[in-house]
């Protein structure tokens, strides 16, 4: 007992430096950015650390933070704490706001029951979509990480499909709810402020979550799976029905968020994106707090306050808002660099695609759809669809096969379009092409530095990177076009030009149709169909392509022959970085002409589920990705077809089929491995 407490005492104490410090760093790098940025730097820095504090109503604001980042922190600990690395809460949250509303607008919301029932239907809910990855990996070995993330895509768009077709007010153009009954909406502890039952679910959700993990014994076959798997196994614990509850338990958690929010006073009904991307935030908490239960709402307290003096200084003064994703990347990356997720080749199995079914109106239609499908146009289309996933999942099979899961295939495909549009401004398309590649090769440097030498753990650095995506080039577009958040619109942007193979109508008889399936495609395009097969050669044909492939299978091996691992594994990354980025110039400069926020909307994810799916090999890869890119071109063209089909349920194609792609090849991976394993004995 007398080691112990001290030892405790000192693990507390490391930590929280490391927290401070990070914290610290991150402030530093906000004042050089505001410094660089805005014309009053100093109200700007100001209004950042004491806006929270300048009155009751931002006071409750930021509470009002605390007890949403509370419940999500709380929600990514407890996957963490199970091996796991869902990033499902999203989905979750949407799935549980929208149960919620739904008791809310019934005759119960106009009873003394509607708070109590409209939160349990609503962790109900969010249980059901944690379920949803957590059986779907340990039944069929499907990838938690890709599933929970189109299964976020697919909530997202469902919720905001069924808010302006079914649940707005009808005539009035609005994408919300009408106001929920007052018995509906969480009474205010201080009135007239945002400061509501939030915080105190969020406190009683804190506890509740340390009681399961360290008072049952439930928690403790978690933590006992999550610290020794095999030990576990050894002792009896069925580490698959543990994995299974612990993200059923989580998604409860997230759907009660969902509660939280629409049934808070900041809303008091139910709105299109309302959570404002606050549930993802979730990681940076989790990750501080070392998914410690009692850590978490602590860690809340001062990332909401930060939090919330960014979005205060975003309207007070001239530095957006957007300048807080840089923060918590830089958080994120210098505190993971002792934060580690075991488990992680439990990602290195195979996984793949099945198709989405639809149902159409008539069969006029359906000929209209196959006359469409075979049809120039529609190749056309698939090709430019394609392209940037084959470039993206190429880049994520380099890193993937030296052992290093690239996760940050989105964030790298977004910084290198937007790159590419800003420098197409100044320079000819093939410059800013380079430089979109360069950037991608950046951040692959980066998270190398970061996994390698500051043994940060590759999937946090990867997240980091998205997030310094989504909110870094909102920053530096608003920089770039003098205010404008949204689009390049406003910016000369070049287009990557086609190559015009039109002398190939002169072939007799097929000529016509030669020029248009193969004219006016996009260079990238050519050059990712060549791309393939370089990839494919310097793999199994040089012997650097075996030192990856060695590095990634059994790194001792090579390391005892004198093969530098770091060094192999550094190179993969900046290479799959510069794939990804070749990827992102195309979205920007060819697919559409200019940068839109979150233009890539999960085609890093996607083509990540391409690189499970095509077995870790060039062709397979290629040819995953061009069956995602048949149904997102199906995405595009059917609108025009079937009217009758809501727009955002034909958004919702690529992320369903990913889904049971990830499913279908994933069992069929398992048998084929359970069929060699019974003919060994």
């Amino acid at each position: 007992m007398s080691t112990t407490s001290p030892s405790r005492w000192k693990t507390v104490r490391s930590e929280t430096s490391r927290a401070l410090t990070a914290l610290v760093i991150a402030l530093a790098v906000a004042l050089v950015v505001i410094l660089l940025t805005s014309a009053d730097p100093g109200a700007a820095f100001q209004t950042l650390l004491t806006a929270p504090l300048s009155s009751n109503r931002t006071m409750g604001l930021w509470i009002d933070d605390v007890a949403k980042l509370t419940l999500t922190g709380l929600a990514f600990s407890l996957v963490f704490q199970a091996r796991q690395f869902s990033m499902g809460v999203q989905g979750q949250v949407y799935m549980g706001g929208l149960f919620a509303a739904l008791i809310a607008m019934s005759p119960i919301g106009a009873t003394p029951l509607a708070i109590p029932v409209a939160m349990l239907a609503a962790m109900c809910a969010g249980a059901v979509y944690g379920f949803i990855p957590g059986y779907a990996k340990a039944r069929f070995g499907a990838s938690e990480i890709v599933s929970s993330l189109m299964l976020n895509y697919i909530a997202i768009l469902v919720v905001n499909y069924l808010i302006r077709a079914h649940l707005a007010p009808a005539g009035t153009g609005q994408l919300m709810t009408a106001k929920f009954p007052d018995t509906a909406i969480f009474p205010a502890i201080l009135p007239g402020t945002r400061f509501d039952l939030g915080i105190i679910i969020a406190l009683v959700s804190t506890f509740a979550v340390w009681f399961l993990l360290y008072r049952t014994s439930w928690g403790l076959k978690l933590r006992l799976v999550g610290h020794n798997p095999k030990f576990a196994e050894y002792a009896g614990i069925r580490s698959s029905f543990i994995m299974v509850s612990a993200m059923t338990v989580a998604g409860a958690f997230g759907g009660l968020l969902g509660s939280v929010f629409v049934q808070g006073r900041a809303f008091g009904n139910l709105a299109q994106n309302f959570d404002g991307n606050l549930a993802f935030e979730g990681i940076l908490i989790a990750i501080v707090a070392r998914s410690r239960p009692l850590a978490v709402p602590i860690v809340a307290l001062a990332y909401g306050y930060l939090r919330q003096g960014a979005q205060l200084m975003g309207i007070r003064t001239d530095v957006p808002t957007e300048m807080i994703s840089v923060v918590q990347a830089i958080i994120i990356l210098l505190v993971a660099s002792s934060f580690s997720l075991p488990g992680k080749k439990d990602l290195r199995a195979p996984h793949g695609p099945e198709a989405c079914q639809c149902r159409y109106a008539g069969g006029r239609k359906m000929i209209e759809l196959l006359l469409t499908v075979f049809s120039a146009t529609f190749f056309v289309t698939v090709v430019r669809t394609t392209t940037p996933l084959l470039f993206a999942a190429l880049g994520g099979l380099i890193s993937d096969l030296s052992g290093a899961l690239n996760v940050a295939l989105e964030g790298m495909m977004l910084i290198a379009a937007l790159t590419a549009v800003i420098v197409s401004v100044y320079a000819p398309w093939y410059v800013a092409v380079l430089s979109g590649v360069a950037a991608g090769a950046m951040l692959g440097a980066l998270m190398a530095f970061f996994h390698l030498r500051l043994k940060a753990d590759i999937i946090l650095v990867g997240f980091a990177v998205n997030i310094l995506a989504t909110g870094g080039t909102v920053f530096a577009l608003s920089r770039a076009t003098g205010g404008d958040k949204g689009t390049s619109i406003n910016l000369p942007s070049k287009a990557v030009p086609g190559v015009d193979l039109s002398f190939l109508e002169a072939i007799p008889a097929a000529g016509p149709t030669l020029k248009s399936l193969l004219s006016g495609h996009s260079i990238l395009s050519w050059l990712g169909v060549f791309m393939v097969f370089a990839v494919w050669y310097f793999l199994f044909r040089t012997p650097y392509g075996l030192w990856l492939r060695g590095v990634g299978e059994y790194p001792a091996a090579p390391e005892a022959a004198g093969i530098p691992v770091a060094k192999v594994r550094a190179w993969s990354l900046v290479a799959s970085g510069a794939l990804a980025g070749i990827g992102g110039a195309q979205l920007a400069m060819f697919n559409y002409i200019g940068f839109t926020r979150d233009m890539t909307a999960g085609r890093g994810f996607i083509a990540l589920g391409a690189v499970l799916l095509g077995a870790r090999h060039p062709v397979g890869a290629m040819l995953a990705a061009l069956l995602f890119g048949i149904f997102e071109a199906l995405a595009i063209v059917m609108p025009n077809l079937f009217n009758w089909i809501p727009g955002e349920m034909i958004q919702t194609i690529p992320f369903v089929v990913t889904v049971l792609a990830l499913i279908l090849f994933s069992y069929r991976a398992q048998r084929a491995l359970k069929t060699r394993a019974q003919a060994r004995t």
